[in-house]
């Protein structure tokens, strides 16, 4: 069990000072207990940083996305118990954006929450404005791949051609209780190309370079960096290596050889899957399995439902294309309503989908081997 002195002291060894604006990425479980909970987290971190010092955390919520209404007073944050603390601390602000919102506690607050933008990553953002201030990220029991939102910051000011900005109109309230409709856009991946964000090279990179500061904090891996040094390398290896930030999926290729590879990789993760469907009943997933399950199976329906060369060579059914529509709607009903957390309930909803997937994946297969086309 870690107490605040402790952990007031490893995030000093860590490389936290006072008068520092750090961006915060957390997961509180790592810890390994901590006295007090997630709010003896929140006043060591405050202790160093000082009257001086800022402190900023992600709010991020995306149902808005799915047309869900915003309420930046009362819409929760999905990035973690520590930025629930901080978002409902009567001395916090919120910076207003109904995807990529944050909280804020110290000196700048006030300021920070001033800014009106509608680009999620865009020069005025809170990752613009962590440059402009020389802030650091301080990432705390979570790998970089989960959470440094900070490169698509890099990638839409670099104009990289893998990602589109796209729009997302929706109902918002904002702080005075004013209720109304508008647009706010995000800079996302193009699936109809495959990109898969991949980001682990680049965090590799980082703490080759230095960049990264590495400190155990109770049971957990903290990550300290300067927003300016990691964006002014992502930016320079991006240059070099365009993949240090992305993979592009192969088998979205549109020819047989690239389908039938798809299938089989498919095929090969649903039956392990199946296995411990079968053996486990409700228990399946487990939270990283979760995420895993959600991607894989966006990415089969996105894939097969997108195929030029499977939609004109294999007339699909009526029953077939009814499983793919009804499966990529309750996975993003599933994203959208379902923390993860909930993992019963989640299970029971993904060994839904999966046995639909499982049996239109033979289905295909068969019919691909069938035509020998």
């Amino acid at each position: 069990m870690i107490d605040l002195k402790r952990l007031k002291s490893e995030f000093q060894d860590l490389g936290l000072e006072k008068g520092d604006v750090v961006l915060l990425h957390s997961a509180y479980k790592p810890f390994g207990g901590v006295e007090g909970g997630p709010q003896t987290v929140i006043d060591a971190l405050l202790a160093i940083l000082s009257e001086e010092g800022t402190l900023i955390v992600p709010t991020f919520n995306f149902d808005f996305c799915s047309g869900k209404p915003f309420n930046i007073r009362t819409t929760r944050s999905e990035t973690g118990v520590i930025t629930e603390f901080v978002r409902k601390n009567p001395q916090s602000c919120r910076v207003f954006h109904p995807i990529y919102s944050f909280s804020i506690l110290g000196k700048l607050s006030v300021e920070l929450c001033k800014l009106k933008y509608k680009s999620s990553f865009g020069k005025n953002s809170i990752f613009g404005k962590l440059v402009d201030l020389n802030g650091k990220i301080l990432t705390i029991g979570i790998s970089i791949g989960e959470c440094m939102t900070f490169f698509h910051h890099v990638e839409e000011m670099e104009g990289i051609d893998y990602r589109y900005i796209k729009g997302f109109t929706g109902v918002v309230t904002d702080e005075t209780g004013r209720t109304y409709e508008d647009t706010f856009t995000m800079f996302v991946r193009d699936l109809d190309k495959g990109v898969m964000t991949a980001v682990g090279p680049m965090g590799d990179i980082l703490e080759q370079k230095g960049v990264i500061n590495l400190k155990q904090i109770g049971n957990a891996t903290g990550r300290l960096m300067r927003a300016r040094d990691v964006y002014k390398i992502t930016s320079r290896e991006m240059k070099k290596d365009p993949f240090v930030l992305y993979q592009i999926t192969p088998k979205y290729k549109h020819d047989k050889e690239n389908i039938v590879s798809f299938l089989m990789d498919l095929r090969s993760y649903l039956k392990t899957v199946h296995k411990h469907v079968e053996l486990y009943s409700d228990y399946v997933f487990g939270t990283e399995g979760i995420r895993q399950a959600k991607e894989e199976f966006l990415k089969a329906v996105t894939f097969i439902g997108n195929n030029d060369y499977i939609t004109q060579k294999i007339l699909l059914s009526e029953e077939q294309k009814k499983v793919l529509k009804n499966v990529k709607s309750d996975l993003v009903r599933l994203e959208k309503e379902f923390p993860v957390e909930q993992r019963r309930l989640l299970n029971s909803e993904f060994i839904t989908i999966h046995r639909q997937l499982y049996a239109l994946c033979d289905q295909l297969y068969d019919e691909l081997n069938r035509q020998k086309i």
